[in-house]
């Protein structure tokens, strides 16, 4: 969320997450519902969108793979 000017702090705060789990979400480890995806992106006013999962979800299989 940092990329949308967020600190995983206060995304934790806003979405209802801890740190930890804003943290691994960011990292793409994690993905949240369909329902938290709809609400992170009416609460960021479309900064981050339904589509920003997947496209965060598609590089981090990059990156795994290139370090494999």
């Amino acid at each position: 969320m940092t990329q949308f000017g967020m600190t995983d702090d206060r995304a934790a705060e806003i979405f209802g997450y801890d740190r930890t789990t804003i943290s691994r979400l960011r990292r793409g480890i994690l993905t949240p519902s369909y329902d938290k995806m709809m609400e992170i992106q009416d609460k960021t006013h479309g900064a981050v969108t339904v589509e920003s999962w997947s496209a965060l979800k598609s590089d981090r299989r990059k990156r795994e793979g290139a370090a494999a």
